[in-house]
C-alpha cells in the first residue's frame, strides 16, 4: 500500500492525494490527475513534484 502527495515547487505546499493505492503506479496516476486539475486551477504557472510513500 502507498500513500502519495503532490508539492507545489515553488510555494513549498503540499497536498495529499487522498486514497490507499495498491502499488506505486497506482499512487502515482493519481497524484498526477490531482496535479492536472492543480495546474488548471493555478493557471499553469508552478511546477509539481510527486512524493509516494509506502504505508507502514
Amino acid at each position: 500500500m502507498f500513500t502519495a502527495m503532490i508539492l507545489v515547487v515553488e510555494t513549498n505546499e503540499s497536498h495529499p492525494v487522498y486514497g490507499k493505492f495498491e502499488t506505486r503506479a497506482e499512487a502515482i496516476e493519481a497524484a498526477k490527475n490531482l496535479a492536472s486539475v492543480l495546474m488548471e486551477t493555478y493557471g499553469g504557472k508552478y511546477t509539481f513534484d510527486f512524493i509516494v510513500s509506502p504505508l507502514a
